[in-house]
């Protein structure tokens, strides 16, 4: 045990270079966007930015707003180092009718490729490639190893995950009928064919 004093002293000491240490350490943040910020194809600027998501090689994904605090909701990337509109109200949904929602996107990036949902009546799942989107399934497309449709794409909040090309998401084919799928980074035309393959379900 050391005396009073040199335990003092040695506290003393750990602390003056626990602090110099803390204050060695330099952390710098980069700014991407903000509310000073262009809106892509417009003149105003973001009023609201949220939900990030980040590849390795540097591009983000993520949603935004102008002035108005509803039906403005966008989804944008800076893939290719552009800055860029993915989706927003005013998109034709492919292979559906109307247009996206303009708050409900969820998403995920990787590899230049952006897999997202949409709280639309179409509840589908989305690939965004070389500034296309494109439908990975949707109410359209018939469920493998099924003869019947899938019903829902967006239950209990799940997000799809895309990695090397390929998108996990959640889908089901009614109540009590639902499956994680993996898609073959395929696109199809026609709905008979799979889209994906079933990886795992749950019945009841």
């Amino acid at each position: 045990m050391c005396s009073r004093m040199l335990c003092v002293l040695l506290a003393t000491a750990l602390f003056s270079t626990s602090q110099a240490s803390i204050a060695a350490i330099q952390v710098t943040f980069t700014r991407l966007y903000d509310t000073n910020t262009t809106i892509p194809g417009r003149t105003d600027k973001f009023a609201a930015l949220s939900e990030p998501a980040f590849d390795n090689d540097g591009s983000v994904v993520f949603m935004g707003r102008g002035p108005a605090t509803t039906g403005d909701w966008g989804l944008y990337t800076d893939i290719g180092g552009v800055l860029r509109l993915v989706a927003g109200p005013n998109t034709p949904i492919p292979g559906g009718s109307g247009t996206f929602n303009d708050r409900l996107f969820r998403y995920w990036l990787d590899m230049g490729e952006i897999a997202f949902t949409n709280g639309t009546s179409s509840h589908g799942i989305y690939r965004y490639k070389d500034e296309r989107i494109e439908v990975v399934a949707d109410k359209n497309t018939i469920a493998p190893g099924t003869s019947l449709y899938f019903t829902n794409l967006l239950d209990d909040g799940f997000w799809p995950s895309i990695s090397n090309g390929q998108i996990a998401f959640q889908g089901g084919t009614g109540i009590n009928q639902r499956g994680i799928y993996l898609d073959n980074g395929k696109r199809q035309t026609n709905p008979v064919l799979a889209c994906c393959r079933k990886i795992i379900d749950r019945v009841g």
